[in-house]
């Protein structure tokens, strides 16, 4: 049996996705500072493809870079509007498109992730489930260069949200975003693509709210970065 060669491209791959989940996970939090030497050693994965990560999570928006220190991002207040603008033309078409196009199966699968909410849960958890619940619509409209273009989107502002929402006294899901899930999944079992756009503009321009009044209030995600 020949020989298997791991080739840089794989190792670049996989330092991407285990830097990303780092990111993520707020194990390396926004704002915080990206020396190659020291990821090499931290994740033992050698230099060059950990140069690649970052050059490629720069590019997907979770790492910044200004010519000399790369570091986790950290979103302006205009950075989060921009980032809604974008999200609410996608997501609203993917909401139609999803009322047009989902099986059976896709809509028992989004019928089951919203009957999970229980905001008894986690904070974590819940913003998790939000984000499956988004995902689904966006698998349900079938549009493969949708999906794709709202992954990097969708990244970044579960970066903000989940470094926001870690103290469990704030709430990322309401009973009112429950409510607005509910009536989005309705609207797309009943095949109403103009409804079902209408109730995600609305759900999302109600979360893009919440965040900024947030983000008003806590100011260390957008605090400036000094070395």
């Amino acid at each position: 049996m020949p020989k298997k060669i791991v080739r840089r491209s794989s190792l670049s791959d996989q330092a991407t996705d285990i830097l990303r989940e780092s990111i993520l996970s707020l194990e390396i939090e926004p704002g915080e500072r990206l020396i190659v030497d020291n990821l090499a050693e931290k994740f033992n994965i050698s230099r060059t493809p950990i140069r690649e990560a970052l050059r490629n999570l720069t590019v997907q928006g979770l790492i910044s870079y200004n010519g000399i220190v790369y570091r986790v991002t950290r979103l302006t207040r205009e950075d989060i509007i921009e980032l809604y603008s974008v999200r609410e033309a996608l997501e609203v078409l993917a909401a139609a498109q999803a009322a047009e196009k989902a099986t059976a199966t896709q809509l028992r699968k989004l019928e089951q992730i919203n009957g999970n909410y229980d905001l008894k849960l986690s904070q974590r958890k819940l913003i998790d489930l939000d984000m499956e619940f988004h995902q689904m619509i966006q698998e349900a409209s079938r549009n493969t260069r949708l999906q794709a273009m709202l992954k990097t989107i969708s990244e970044q502002i579960l970066l903000v949200r989940r470094w926001l929402f870690q103290d469990q006294s704030r709430k990322s899901i309401e009973g009112d975003t429950i409510n607005e899930h509910s009536a989005i999944v309705q609207s797309i079992a009943d095949h109403e693509p103009e409804k079902a756009a209408e109730l995600m503009k609305y759900h999302l321009t109600r979360g893009k709210q919440r965040l900024l009044t947030l983000l008003d209030v806590d100011k260390r995600f957008l605090s400036a970065v000094r070395d």
